[in-house]
C-alpha cells in the first residue's frame, strides 16, 4: 500500500513473482517421491530401516507380512533379536552376530549373508540379508533387504539326501 499524507491508503501496488521455476520443481520432487514410494510399497522383499543402537524405524508391507506382524507400528516395536532364534545355525547368539553383521555394514557401506530369522509366530525360517549403510536426515542407518530363501534350502536338502541316497546305491 502506498500511504497519502492523510494516512490513508491512496494506491495499491501489485508485487509479483514468477514461481513457474519452484513449481515445476515442487512437481518433480512429488512424483520421485511417489515413484521410491511405489518401489518400497511393492517390492516383494522385506525392506526395512534399522538403526543399529535403537532398532527398527520402518519397514514395507512386505515386512510386515514376512513378519507376520499386525502393522508396522507393531514391527517397529520389534529388535533384530526379537525375530531371530536366540542361536543361529553357527550356535553364535543371534543378539551378538546381529552386532556384528551390523557393524560390518556399517563400516564396508553394504554385507551380504544367509541368517536365520523368526516370525512372531515363533516359526523360523532361512533367509538372505542384505544390509547397506544410508543416510537418513544426516545420519547413518542401515537398509536391511530380507528374501525368504526357505524353499531353497529344503530344495538343496532334498538333493543332497537323494545323492547321499544314490552314493550308498
Amino acid at each position: 500500500p502506498v500511504f497519502g499524507l492523510d494516512g490513508k491508503v491512496t494506491f495499491l501496488v501489485p508485487e509479483g513473482r514468477d514461481i513457474t521455476e519452484r513449481k515445476k520443481i515442487l512437481e518433480e520432487i512429488k512424483d520421485s517421491e511417489a515413484a521410491y514410494r511405489a518401489l518400497y510399497d511393492s517390492s516383494k522383499d522385506a525392506v526395512m530401516i534399522v538403526v543399529p543402537e535403537k532398532g527398527f524405524i520402518a519397514g514395507n508391507p512386505s515386512t510386515i507380512e514376512m513378519f507376520k506382524c499386525r502393522n508396522e507400528a507393531e514391527f517397529i516395536t520389534k529388535s533384530p533379536a526379537d525375530l531371530s532364534p536366540e542361536l543361529q545355525p553357527d550356535a553364535v547368539s543371534s543378539t551378538v552376530k546381529a552386532q556384528e553383521m551390523m557393524q560390518i555394514a556399517m563400516e564396508k557401506g553394504s554385507h551380504f549373508f544367509e541368517w536365520t530369522h523368526k516370525r512372531l509366530d515363533g516359526q523360523e525360517f532361512f533367509a538372505t540379508v542384505l544390509l547397506t549403510r544410508v543416510e537418513l536426515k544426516g545420519e547413518p542407518v542401515l537398509q536391511a533387504t530380507v528374501r525368504d530363501i526357505t524353499e531353497q534350502k529344503l530344495a538343496e536338502a532334498e538333493l543332497k539326501k537323494r545323492l547321499d541316497a544314490l552314493e550308498r546305491f
